[in-house]
């Protein structure tokens, strides 16, 4: 699991009183180039002063909202010295929203400088906003000197902020930095080269055969719709030896012509050596081929797949034909061959559409495992479980016996036990764990106002790893806050959200989160920007998120969202 990095270590929990304030403010009266004979360090201070006396994040961002309201050199410096310091993404997305707002080409460097890779939804703002309305002096500045930066960082945001603009005499210079020595520049330029993908085809053409993947993943993400980029997907499909590569011209031959390479598909479905998230996006090509044959084939899959892939075939079937009771392969294939003469198949809506209301009980799949009801078929799931200070509250005993069997179904049940949430959480964990079918491998997250790592990276699910991992839960107790975020982006690597190599880094397939309540902490506690970026993170690492909500009815409609949005099911308890 990755952890944001702390910013190249400037940061940290006592960084307001450690600012030298002088230094800062003669550095920055350089980079903003202030057209005032000097720049007023007592203004920039009485600026700074109450956010300098802050307690929390909500407080330094209302503080960076107020400085936001003054226009001056000063303003634009002390908004600076919070963007360069805070380490609450929220408190520096503040600073940045309000030199934009400055509108002056001073702001606009700053926040040029600041659009790093490290901190990647600040960059989307930096790069959105300033594409959106750049100024014609800071133009000059990312022509004459950002494409040409010898950093790395300033060279991305100057390509992307071009890209945001009508590229015009922009064209002919991105084309040229397709030969950037950085991958990272070069991915930048194949994705801004894809608003004028008729003029730069050859150019994308050539970047789809790079060396790198996160540049031959962006060319084919720009050359899909291009009239001429059928052969070119087809290659990269069939023989790309990166599995990212593969899966970005799946799709893009899915929504071109899947029923020309039915074929291609099937043969990529059915390939062990293959990276599983590929065969997945080959399985969901299959789905979107509206033709009998492709039922055949999804019906002969079912046969020989297993976790998370024959799930998804099941699923793809679900959404092609509408019948939604069925899950063994010879009940798909009883009832298939009734109606196969002259049957429709319907019309899809999308390649990540969500996935049918969940069959009856006596209908689930014949798994050992679940959790909270939810049949694990996956082999290397990880759960993430809330133990915030609301766990703490009261709860029912668990049901004894639950669909599908296992060894939880002999347990016994002390009647005057008081359950608390969290006790139940543990123990529909340790009945899951216990289940869970040979060969898996397994990880255990909790989260609160922090993230407590138990099992980060996946470990074989023997009875010695198991009593490990149960044996650390009872140690924790729960307390304070929900950061529902932090535990996803860690197992997500959200910190590098576009990166088609991150996505690598994701070593579990399937999640289970387990929460009573709303974010309450955290960087992002809003629910829509937490789905939002989720998907982000997940449109490449593929991973479906279960959902149980617990207690307080109101995070029902949150999780329900953010499981659909990923192929996953919600319960509520």
């Amino acid at each position: 699991m990755h952890r944001s990095p702390d910013r190249q270590g400037r940061r940290g929990s006592a960084f307001v009183s450690r600012l030298n304030l002088p230094r800062l403010i003669w550095a920055l009266s350089g980079v903003l180039a202030l057209s005032s004979p000097a720049l007023a360090q007592s203004d920039t201070e009485t600026l700074l002063r109450d956010y300098r006396e802050a307690k929390d994040a909500p407080a330094r961002i209302a503080c960076a909202s107020e400085i936001s309201k003054n226009r001056s050199d000063a303003g634009v410096a002390a908004l600076a010295v919070i963007l360069e310091e805070d380490p609450h993404e929220g408190v520096r997305l503040a600073a940045a929203k309000g030199l934009l707002v400055a509108k002056s080409h001073a702001a606009s460097l700053v926040l040029i400088k600041a659009a790093t890779r490290w901190d990647p939804w600040l960059a989307d703002l930096v790069t959105g906003g300033l594409g959106r309305g750049v100024l014609p002096q800071t133009r000059t500045w990312l022509f004459d000197k950002g494409l040409v930066h010898d950093r790395e960082d300033i060279r991305v945001a100057s390509v992307r902020i071009l890209a945001k603009t009508s590229l015009g005499d922009a064209l002919k210079q991105l084309r040229g930095m397709s030969e950037d020595k950085s991958t990272r520049v070069r991915a930048a330029v194949a994705s801004a080269l894809g608003e004028d993908v008729v003029k730069s085809y050859s150019v994308l053409k050539r970047l789809a055969g790079d060396s790198s993947i996160r540049v031959r993943v962006a060319a084919l993400h720009s050359i899909g719709s291009a009239p001429k980029a059928i052969s070119v997907l087809k290659k990269a499909a069939r023989a790309d030896k990166a599995w990212q590569v593969r899966v970005e011209a799946i799709r893009a031959l899915a929504i071109r012509a899947p029923a020309k390479f039915r074929t291609t598909f099937l043969k990529l479905a059915k390939d062990k050596k293959l990276e599983w998230r590929a065969r997945r996006a080959a399985i969901q090509a299959l789905g979107r081929v509206r033709e009998a044959a492709a039922v055949d084939d999804l019906i002969g899959l079912l046969r020989v797949l297993e976790g998370r892939l024959k799930a998804e075939a099941r699923r793809s079937l679900q959404l092609m034909t509408g019948e939604r009771d069925l899950v063994a392969a010879e009940d798909w294939k009883n009832w298939w061959g009734a109606r196969r003469e002259g049957f429709k198949v319907l019309e899809l809506p999308g390649l990540d559409a969500a996935p049918l209301p969940a069959p009856p009980a006596k209908k689930l799949p014949k798994t050992r495992a679940r959790f909270y009801g939810l049949a694990v078929e996956s082999q290397r799931p990880c759960f993430v479980i809330d133990c915030s200070g609301s766990m703490s509250e009261p709860a029912k005993a668990p049901p004894v016996a639950r669909d599908g069997g296992g060894k939880g179904t002999q347990e016994r049940i002390d009647p005057a036990k008081k359950w608390t949430k969290f006790e139940v959480a543990k123990f529909e964990l340790a009945r899951a764990l216990q289940d869970l079918p040979p060969g898996s491998r397994f990880g255990v997250l909790l989260f609160r106002e922090r993230l407590v790592p138990l099992q980060e990276k996946p470990v074989p699910a023997t009875k010695r790893e198991i009593r490990r991992v149960l044996s650390l839960l009872h140690e924790i107790k729960p307390q304070g806050g929900t950061d529902v975020y932090t535990a996803l982006s860690a197992v997500l690597h959200g910190s590098e959200p576009r990166d088609p190599l991150a996505a690598a880094k994701v070593d579990f397939d399937t999640l289970y989160l387990l929460s009573d309540g709303l974010p309450t902490t955290g960087p992002v506690t809003t629910p829509l920007t937490i789905r939002k970026r989720i998907a982000v993170f997940n449109r490449l690492a593929q991973v479906e998120i279960h959902t149980v909500g617990i207690g307080d009815a109101k995070n029902g409609d949150f999780l329900k969202k953010l499981a659909s949005e990923s192929g996953g099911r919600f319960v509520g308890r």
